[in-house]
């Protein structure tokens, strides 16, 4: 498996995953848009200097995403700065393998 930077020619097929995203967590979320609802701003993502949009691919086909973003910390704590991890995708064929 080799982990990559995502890139501009990779987007038609995050958005699809994005979509997996959408689909997954629309059972808990009423309010969720029947069609053309949207979490991320891929593009954005992309361009953000505090961001690391990345994919997994296997077998020169991508099979994963997601991203680190660093953010600044809640003031009640000591650390400077955090990651937060989001767009955690994984294809259906490889979910669930060791």
């Amino acid at each position: 498996m080799i982990l990559r930077e995502a890139t501009h020619n990779d987007l038609p097929l995050l958005r699809r995953f994005e979509q997996g995203v959408v689909e997954a967590e629309r059972p808990f979320k009423s309010r969720i848009r029947a069609e053309g609802a949207h979490y991320y701003d891929l593009e954005g993502l992309m361009a953000s200097e505090d961001t690391y949009l990345l994919v997994a691919e296997l077998d020169d086909d991508i099979v994963a995403s997601g991203y680190a973003r660093i953010d600044a910390p809640k003031p009640a704590f000591v650390h400077t700065e955090h990651f937060y991890l989001g767009f955690m995708y994984v294809s259906s064929e490889q979910r669930g393998k060791v």
